[in-house]
């Protein structure tokens, strides 16, 4: 497997290069829905952001979009589509505007940009899931944290296992140590120049629904897709319908 410095990176497919960035609750593995439709006509990268399965631990503060940025280095791509998944859409965006040199377009699924403050309901189920996992019943802890973002089925099941991966882990990481961008995107959305689609779930999370609408209005050329009855990973939730929206924004690129 490739490897970008501390990040394991895989790639397929060739043609404009596209490189996807996880969620916080899965590792690079969210995105083989995606992987083959995708690889149909372009190069396509994905990795695991650092302190996820198979990068290195977080051990100094670091940027993200430094990491998104390096892996694009070691793949010898110049510039690519963007596309990112809740954290990882997060990411992208500050790619954007600290990097827009590298991002020719952006996609970004159950996200918006940093600098929002959380408002008190995700505050509060965040807030459960630490006082779980502080008192050590790590399987409570789990069942919190995906049930804010995922109903219970088999994209539960599968989220589940990454996410305790992920929990298994938390003692030798410190996300903390993340480095957002300064000032932080939400005052920076008209510097953000290439094409960007933010698509959310109609069931997701009032917060993650308001930053997806605000990143497309902020932007001088943003579009909001909004998807019916999906929550917080349309990507796997809903992989034919987010596929074609890809496909079709991609296509619309040249």
């Amino acid at each position: 497997m490739p490897r970008a410095g501390d990040l394991a990176y895989e790639e397929a497919g060739s043609g404009p290069a596209v490189l996807l960035l996880h969620s916080g609750l899965t590792d690079r593995r969210m995105w083989q829905p995606q992987i083959e439709p995708l690889a149909e006509a372009h190069r396509v990268l994905w990795y695991d952001a650092r302190g996820y399965g198979e990068s290195a631990a977080i051990t100094a503060p670091f940027r993200p979009y430094d990491d998104a940025v390096a892996v694009l280095d070691a793949a010898g791509v110049d510039r690519a589509t963007v596309i990112g998944s809740s954290m990882g859409g997060r990411t992208a965006i500050d790619m954007a505007i600290a990097r827009p040199d590298r991002v020719a377009a952006l996609v970004t699924a159950g996200s918006g940009p940093g600098g929002l403050a959380p408002d008190a309901e995700l505050r509060a189920g965040w807030d459960a899931v630490e006082v779980a996992f502080e008192a050590g019943d790590l399987e409570r802890a789990l069942d919190l944290d995906i049930e804010m973002w995922i109903d219970r089925g088999p994209v539960f099941d599968q989220v589940r296992v990454w996410n305790a991966a992920i929990f298994a882990r938390d003692d030798e990481n410190d996300h903390e140590q993340e480095l957002e961008l300064d000032p932080p995107a939400i005052g920076r959305l008209d510097e953000i120049r290439c094409p960007v689609l933010s698509v959310v779930g109609d069931r997701d999370q009032p917060f993650m629904l308001e930053g997806a609408r605000i990143l497309a209005e902020g932007v001088p050329d943003g579009r909001l897709a909004l998807l019916h009855d999906v929550r917080h990973l349309p990507s796997l939730e809903r992989p034919g319908e987010f596929n074609d929206l890809l496909l079709d924004f991609l296509a619309a690129r040249g």
